[in-house]
């Protein structure tokens, strides 16, 4: 343990290594507050409908511009936006609602939320992590969709003027890829896993982050000291001067260490006895191609491209693949990418295929 006392010690699921030190920005926001009511006659259900294509039509629009600002600088995070862009169509979210407001005669709001949880019990019985964890990218654009039928706009964290650790219930991957980079030293929610979007923008991001802690927004007051370890999951509140100093010596050394990798990883990989080995890096998702870049690997060994069949009712169609495939390729040439073209099975099954079931073998 280490020495020394604090307010409170937070243990949550550390999502991107690394040790923050700083003042505490809490992002208040609450869900978008709701009226729901029945629509008085056929006429009212097709304004209705209307009412929702605009929103949906104007969330398009907001997430295209967000894409455009951040493209120079995170293009390897925009295919991200992409998804939430096909979400906003998607039979689950859109046909759901549009079928809820004219079946039910409900306001659009009401539909979308109830189409919402519909997909979160869909999405509670997948046993794969990273796609039952897809649930939040719904949410997020439901979200999204909601501001613009109520015309209730959250708080930005573009603006954020000095460099503070993010405190929050959630934050979408549209929101963390606005987040200003140099003024972001840390980053906890009360919400969120391993594999989340927002977590592997982190991580590519190198900010240290904790998530999944249940209350940390609540405890945390803004201008706190926080201390976030995103090796060991903890986030320290208010820590004494000796608790303090403990996590200012063990952040100095680990970034003296992460300097000498950094510095080391581009230095050829050989054994001791002259043997020259050719290090590659597995990939699941394009996001990940930077840090293949960064740590000094030669080329991606491996790029399992299942994860972009596994969150889809229906497959990508040929022109999607080739983009994908084309942009993993661009960013790791001159060296070699090895694709494998599609490994499906009990364990990884798509959408529509999931009703289907399947006999395990073993």
């Amino acid at each position: 343990m280490p020495p020394g006392n604090a307010r409170m010690i937070l243990k949550g699921i550390g999502v991107s290594p690394g040790v923050a030190i700083g003042k505490a920005y809490r992002v208040d926001r609450d869900r978008v507050s709701l009226v729901y009511y029945y629509l008085p006659s056929p006429a009212q259900t097709e304004k209705e409908k209307k009412r929702f294509d605009a929103a949906v039509d104007k969330t398009e629009a907001d997430l295209k511009e967000i894409k455009s600002k951040i493209a120079g600088e995170f293009p390897e995070h925009s295919f991200i936006l992409d998804t939430h862009i096909y979400m906003l169509r998607d039979r689950m979210l859109y046909d759901e609602t549009i079928r809820l407001i004219g079946e039910q005669g409900i306001n659009a709001e009401w539909a979308l939320r109830q189409a919402v949880e519909n997909a979160q019990l869909i999405f509670a019985k997948i046993e794969d992590e990273y796609i039952r964890s897809r649930i939040s990218d719904v949410d997020y654009v439901a979200e999204r969709v909601l501001e613009n039928l109520t015309g209730q706009n959250r708080r930005s964290v573009a603006g954020i003027k000095e460099r503070v650790i993010i405190v929050a219930q959630d934050l979408s991957p549209a929101d963390t890829l606005q987040l200003q980079v140099e003024k972001t030293l840390g980053f906890v929610t009360d919400m969120g896993g391993k594999t989340s979007h927002t977590a592997i923008i982190t991580r590519s991001l190198d900010i240290p982050a904790v998530v999944g802690l249940e209350n940390v927004h609540q405890a945390v007051r803004s201008g706190e000291i926080l201390v976030v370890d995103g090796y060991a999951g903890k986030v320290i509140i208010d820590p004494d001067e000796e608790l303090l100093n403990y996590y200012y010596e063990r952040q100095f050394k680990l970034d003296n260490y992460r300097k000498e990798v950094t510095r080391c990883a581009e230095l050829p990989a050989e054994t001791e006895d002259g043997y020259t080995i050719k290090i590659q890096a597995n990939i699941e998702l394009l996001e990940e191609v930077v840090a293949v870049i960064d740590n000094g690997a030669e080329g991606v060994g491996l790029y399992r491209t299942e994860y972009l069949y596994l969150n889809l009712d229906d497959p990508p169609d040929e022109e999607t693949l080739f983009w994908d495939y084309r942009e993993v390729a661009e960013i790791i040439y001159p060296e070699m990418v090895t694709i494998r073209t599609l490994d499906l099975g009990a364990d990884k099954v798509p959408t529509r295929m999931r009703k289907l079931g399947e006999t395990n073998p073993a």
